[in-house]
């Protein structure tokens, strides 16, 4: 079972499950632009970030072992360790 805690900062919630923190989309593009490797993972498994679409609720990912594979999720579900 999940863990739920939710932080109202500045009109903005963060949830954070398990450890991880779900991402918003400004910090996914601070992610994407960074030059450090920062552990993202989608549904407990780690991705990296390609692309942020241009709704900045959704992005393509691909798991750190296959980059061939690649998928569209919603921001939110992403989590940053």
């Amino acid at each position: 079972m999940s863990t739920f805690h939710y932080f109202i900062h500045s009109n903005r919630v963060k949830v954070y499950i398990n450890g991880g923190i779900c991402l918003e989309s400004q910090r996914a593009h601070q992610i994407v632009s960074s030059p450090d490797e920062i552990m993202v993972s989608y549904n407990g498994v780690s991705v990296w970030i390609d692309k942020i679409h241009e709704d900045d609720r959704t992005a393509t990912v691909h798991l750190r072992q296959a980059m061939e594979e690649r998928s569209e999720v919603a921001i939110s579900e992403l989590k940053e360790h």
